[in-house]
């Protein structure tokens, strides 16, 4: 028999996606798996909706437990998880018949200890855009990435960060577990994962379905927050290792967040982000830091640090 994948998927507030997650799970090609269904106090159907599943599959097992975000449920899981590899579907997501028979196979042939999937973004009104434009680092083949230059790719977000599009061998989680309390958990811990890895397969084939909702929370401005910690922690930790080749990776993220966070407070204008604070953070950079990013960004740099009046004129008038 082949090994067993545990796939973990937090539930909370998702009844009318929850049906087709699960059933792009249960008809996967790859049949040796173990669903765990982390009912997160969801106030709705949900918690009904995963028991009626398990009476359903007996690869399923349903975990009830209070309220406590994302990367509670998600530990929660992790917890639990009996199978040799592990991979996580948010709830309101779905993925292809093949996903994780290809990725288990794509790990076998390389000796990964990581397979990854391409995304593709599914809005609601129907249209579909490839998730991966947002990275600068294309992949229009399968790719083999050893340890560092995996490492640099994600600090620096030219490759994704995510967990859901990957099949991960259980050894990488044994001290490593979701950042709780806190948001773009994903980004911290892909980091801290990495340090058990040492070689990744990323795969040119779309699996992953990422259904685009008004009503995420990857928008939200305590997601901007937590993300600026998350950038910190990990800064902090690169530091004590004297690592300064990955912190300049780091920082080609940290440039294009305090610019992105900063024309979002001076647009929008949110009461929740204290503008003065990222700006007096993007001005602390190094000039030498934003030299190898594109002319958009470094314009963007050289108006905020010295003349950001204009972009807040601008803004004013639009």
């Amino acid at each position: 028999m082949k090994d067993l994948i545990s796939v973990i998927i937090p539930v909370y507030k998702v009844e009318q996606y929850l049906d087709e997650c699960i059933n792009s799970v249960v008809n996967q090609s790859y049949k040796n798996l173990e669903i765990i269904l982390v009912d997160d106090g969801s106030p709705d159907k949900c918690p009904k909706m995963c028991d009626g599943w398990a009476k359903r599959d007996n690869r399923i097992k349903v975990v009830h437990k209070q309220n406590g975000g994302l990367s509670s449920a998600r530990n929660a899981g992790l917890d639990v998880a009996n199978g040799d590899y592990f991979a996580f579907v948010d709830s309101d997501d779905w993925i292809a018949p093949t996903m994780y028979e290809d990725l288990y196979n794509a790990i076998i042939k390389y000796n990964a200890d990581v397979a990854v999937s391409k995304i593709q973004k599914c809005f609601p009104d129907g249209h579909i855009s490839d998730f991966n434009t947002n990275w600068n680092h294309q992949i229009n083949e399968d790719t083999v990435f050893e340890k560092k230059e995996y490492l640099h790719l994600c600090l620096s977000t030219k490759l994704d960060s995510t967990a859901w599009n990957k099949l991960y061998k259980k050894h990488l989680f044994i001290n490593v577990r979701f950042k709780e309390g806190r948001l773009n958990e994903d980004y911290l811990m892909t980091y801290y994962l990495i340090n058990n890895i040492n070689k990744v397969i990323y795969l040119n084939k779309v699996h992953y379905n990422y259904r685009v909702r008004t009503n995420g929370i990857c928008g939200t401005y305590t997601h901007i927050n937590d993300t600026y910690l998350n950038i910190n922690e990990i800064h902090a930790d690169l530091l004590g290792k004297k690592d300064l080749e990955s912190i300049r990776h780091l920082n080609i993220f940290k440039l294009k967040f305090l610019i992105s966070t900063c024309l979002i407070c001076i647009n929008v204008r949110p009461k929740t982000i204290n503008y003065n604070y990222y700006h007096d953070e993007l001005v602390k950079m190094e000039d030498a830091e934003i030299s190898s990013q594109s002319f958009k960004y470094m314009m963007f740099y050289i108006l905020l640090k010295y003349c950001p009046q204009i972009l807040k004129l601008k803004a004013k008038l639009v």
